[in-house]
């Protein structure tokens, strides 16, 4: 058990959280996936921070105190690369539902101009048939 930033305890490993997007993956399942992709396009619109120098740390220098932060280091690395990915991921999804969504909304609008002109023909029809008759 570990503290969090405000002192309740927390497991190291939480259960799964629910995810909205995971219907949206669903429908994304038949796409090709443009995870790839999206991901590139993200990671080159993001600046990067420059590295410092990786300085050596003599043998003498390595105790338990150095072996216990690298393994910290190492986890909290690990949480950090899958945390982006999942948002990388999450990104995909959403964006991929959005495109489908956006084609479905599209393909109504298309739908509904079309009765619209056919309203507007039946009226303008009827108008002139009412208008012939009297």
């Amino acid at each position: 058990m570990f503290t969090s930033r405000n002192g309740a305890p927390q497991n190291l490993q939480t259960p799964p959280r629910w995810n909205p997007f995971l219907s949206a993956l669903i429908v994304c399942i038949s796409l090709p996936a443009a995870s790839p992709v999206i991901s590139r396009a993200l990671a080159s619109t993001l600046p990067r921070r420059p590295r410092s120098e990786k300085r050596p740390i003599p043998d003498e220098q390595k105790d338990d105190k150095y072996f216990e932060r690298r393994k910290r280091n190492n986890l909290a690395a690990k949480k950090s690369r899958d945390a982006r990915k999942a948002r990388e991921d999450e990104i995909a999804l959403r964006a991929c539902f959005l495109e489908k969504e956006n084609a479905v909304l599209r393909a109504q609008v298309n739908t509904l101009r079309e009765e619209a002109h056919s309203l507007r023909q039946m009226l303008v029809h009827k108008r002139h048939s009412e208008w012939g008759k009297t």
